[in-house]
């Protein structure tokens, strides 16, 4: 079994909706037909970014850094 995977530019999100997983540039759900452009939420879903996954990369990568250096110099 091979899982193909779809780049979405922008990201994806989850419909509104039906709950599946879609671009964040799609006005209308490929799944439900849902018309997104009057959604008040699947517009502001639209205009967030990624900003809680760097926060939380970059502070799993800080620990770790941290946990090096001390142990060196242990």
């Amino acid at each position: 079994m091979s899982l193909k995977y779809t780049h979405r530019p922008g990201g994806s999100a989850n419909c509104p909706e039906c709950r599946e997983a879609i671009s964040k540039q799609a006005n209308i759900c490929p799944h439900c037909k849902s018309d997104l452009k009057e959604n008040e939420d699947w517009q502001k879903t639209k205009e967030s970014g990624g900003c809680a996954a760097l926060i939380a990369f970059s502070f799993i990568g800080l620990t770790a850094i941290g946990y090096t250096v001390n142990w060196i110099l242990a």
